[in-house]
C-alpha cells in the first residue's frame, strides 16, 4: 500500500510543478491566441474584428511596404466590404510576450500563411509573412494597437 500511495503523491507533485506559476497568465495568452485565430478566420469573410484594428484604431505597416498609417476601424470596414479581394490566411506559430506592471500589453508574433483571392485576376497562391501585433487589455478584452507584417522567405505579401 505504500508504494501506490508514493506513486500517486509523485505524481500529484509532477502535475502541480508542470502548471503555469501564473494561471492567469496562461489564460490571458490563450485569450491571445484565440483572438488572433478568430481574427483571420472572420478577415476571410471580410468581417473586421478587434484583433485585427481596435476601435479606437491601430498603428500598421503592411507587408507591401509603405510608410506607417494610422488605420481607423471604419475606414479598415469600409474596405475590405468593396474590395474584390478576400484574404484567407491562417496564423502559425503565436507567441505572446506580456509587458508593463500590470501585464496589460502584449508582444505577439507569429506568421500568416494562405492566399489572396482576386475576382476577375489570378490569385496571389503564396502568402507568407511575418506579423508583429501589440495589444492591449480595454475593458476586459484583447485589442489590436498596432500591427507590422512583412514578407517571410519569398512569400507574396499583400500587392
Amino acid at each position: 500500500m505504500p508504494r501506490i500511495v508514493y506513486i500517486i503523491s509523485a505524481i500529484a507533485v509532477a502535475l502541480v510543478l508542470n502548471n503555469p506559476a501564473w494561471a492567469g497568465e496562461s489564460e490571458e495568452e490563450q485569450q491571445i491566441i484565440k483572438t488572433v485565430k478568430e481574427t483571420w478566420k472572420k478577415l476571410a469573410e471580410k468581417e473586421v474584428s478587434d484583433g485585427l484594428v481596435s476601435p479606437a484604431g491601430t498603428i500598421n505597416a503592411q507587408s507591401s511596404g509603405g510608410l506607417w498609417m494610422n488605420v481607423e476601424r471604419e475606414t479598415f470596414e469600409a474596405y475590405m466590404k468593396e474590395s474584390p479581394d478576400t484574404l484567407k490566411f491562417s496564423p502559425y506559430h503565436i507567441n505572446v510576450k506580456f509587458l508593463g506592471r500590470k501585464k496589460d500589453v502584449a508582444y505577439v508574433t507569429y506568421y500568416l500563411v494562405g492566399k489572396i483571392v482576386r475576382e476577375g485576376k489570378d490569385d496571389i497562391a503564396n502568402y507568407r509573412t511575418r506579423a508583429s501585433n501589440v495589444m492591449e487589455k480595454k475593458d476586459g478584452k484583447w485589442v489590436n494597437s498596432g500591427a507590422h507584417y512583412s514578407p517571410l522567405f519569398g512569400g507574396s505579401g499583400v500587392e
